[in-house]
């Protein structure tokens, strides 16, 4: 049998540490960041169970991606429209406001990020079934994959609810969890948004050709030019 450590709040149901975390984060030193549902990101430096409040919000904060190149956080908020940059103090899009429709000028319930080396920022949005770039301190995002009316869809064109990404800058992919398709979508990033289907063809189920509501993805390099991937799935699906 295999237990857990904990390493964050405690197993008494004490929502006074921790409130239904939404996700978790790891800076260079293992200091853990957790967005926390009571509209606080929350801090636990190693070997500490407490923690403290670090920085309080109108809304709550729902994922979070730490780029190891700035030490910057990406904070997404669902309900915002908007992506928070800690320490830099920037919104994306820069402006903050809320869109509820899938306009290019701003984010319809912004899920996960990932950053590449540029400082560009991937974004999946999970009402608009795509996936924008947003370049530096851009006011308009750039499709690169799904539809660009927010439609959705099990095509090679389409999404249908996406969450999870990964990106490969060496070999120049994207891949996106396509979770309510239950299949993991690679796309070029030579701006053709045709993805193709790594994981998951065999529809929606428990074999080993298959995916059941995949959520995250992780590239585990093992050299220079090699990648393994590992799929985390939920079954649980957040709402927020």
């Amino acid at each position: 049998m295999r237990f857990g450590v904990t390493v964050a709040g405690n197993c008494n149901g004490n929502t006074s540490i921790l409130d239904a975390p939404g996700d978790v984060a790891l800076d260079l030193n293992n200091t853990l960041y957790v967005a926390n549902t009571n509209n606080r990101l929350l801090i636990f430096p190693l070997n500490n169970l407490t923690g403290q409040t670090l920085q309080t919000f109108s809304s709550r904060p729902c994922y979070i991606y730490f780029d190891q190149r700035t030490l910057n956080f990406y904070i997404s908020f669902i309900n915002q429209g908007r992506v928070y940059i800690r320490p830099a103090n920037k919104t994306i899009p820069p402006n903050g406001i809320n869109y509820n429709n899938c306009s290019l000028n701003g984010i319809w319930t912004p899920t996960i990020m990932v950053v590449d080396s540029n400082g560009t920022v991937y974004i999946s949005s999970y009402n608009c079934n795509f996936v924008t770039k947003w370049l530096p301190d851009a006011t308009t995002g750039i499709l690169v994959a799904g539809s660009p009316t927010g439609s959705y869809g099990s095509t090679s064109t389409t999404l249908y609810i996406p969450y999870g990404l990964a990106l490969d800058e060496i070999n120049g992919y994207l891949y996106a969890a396509d979770r309510y398709n239950s299949r993991i979508q690679r796309f070029n990033l030579n701006g053709s948004n045709i993805g193709t289907t790594i994981l998951g063809s065999a529809g929606v189920g428990t074999g080993a050709n298959q995916l059941n509501l995949p959520t995250d993805i992780y590239l585990s390099k093992i050299d220079g030019s090699h990648c393994i991937f590992v799929i985390i799935i939920t079954i649980a699906f957040k709402n927020y």
